[in-house]
């Protein structure tokens, strides 16, 4: 179940229980079970409609805080049981890849204005320099009144990754593959396919 749930196979669990407090309790799996997750057809299913990775990476920095890429997931079809959203912001930090993530309703320059502000102040409130914001072309992101927002109050250069290539922001992009791939094998494992995406549009 925690495979499942966690979309990974049988090694992928093992890593995730090393790490994750709370998790080393759960029985070794046998091998019976390890097969068994590994032939997960859902998760499979899942993770070969997507493509190879290209070669080509953008520019990374080592240093905590300096580059911070940020993007969006949505928006959903149907809102959020917890507090009715359908959007959310998601931030990672190029050299650590620790990430932050945010729920909204709304995803206007405004809002996104507030997510990096928070975000960026706290890493300096870590002592780490902020100099770069990384951003994807949509729309409510390449305005130039927020441009002019993060260079004047917040003091940092925003970047933005060349259209349609989404390594320009990887890190959140990841994130957000990983909760799709979850979300689609969970749907499949549980027989709800394109009607049930169709109904809760409607």
């Amino acid at each position: 179940l925690a495979a499942a749930r966690m979309n990974v196979g049988s090694e992928g669990l093992a890593n995730v229980r090393s790490v994750t407090d709370g998790m080393q309790h759960l029985p070794t799996p046998s091998v019976e079970v390890r097969r068994l997750i590994d032939a997960d057809v859902h998760r499979r299913s899942s993770i070969q409609r997507r493509p190879a990775a290209p070669s080509i990476n953008p520019t990374r920095t080592k240093h905590a805080g300096h580059t911070i890429a940020f993007d969006g997931h949505g928006p959903y079809a149907t809102p959020s049981v917890i507090g009715g959203t359908t959007y959310s912001m998601h931030s990672v930090d190029v050299a650590s890849a620790y990430g932050q993530m945010e729920a909204t309703t709304k995803h206007t320059g405004d809002v996104w204005f507030q997510f990096v502000a928070k975000v960026v102040r706290y890493f300096r409130a870590l002592g780490k320099e902020v100099f770069n914001v990384r951003f994807d072309r949509d729309g409510a992101l390449t305005s130039k009144k927020l441009k002019t927002r993060l260079e004047s109050e917040l003091n940092v250069t925003p970047q933005y990754a060349s259209s349609k290539w989404h390594e320009g922001v990887a890190g959140p992009e990841v994130n957000n593959d990983i909760l799709s791939r979850m979300a689609e094998s969970m749907c499949a494992r549980a027989s709800l396919g394109q009607r049930y995406f169709q109904a809760a549009r409607q």
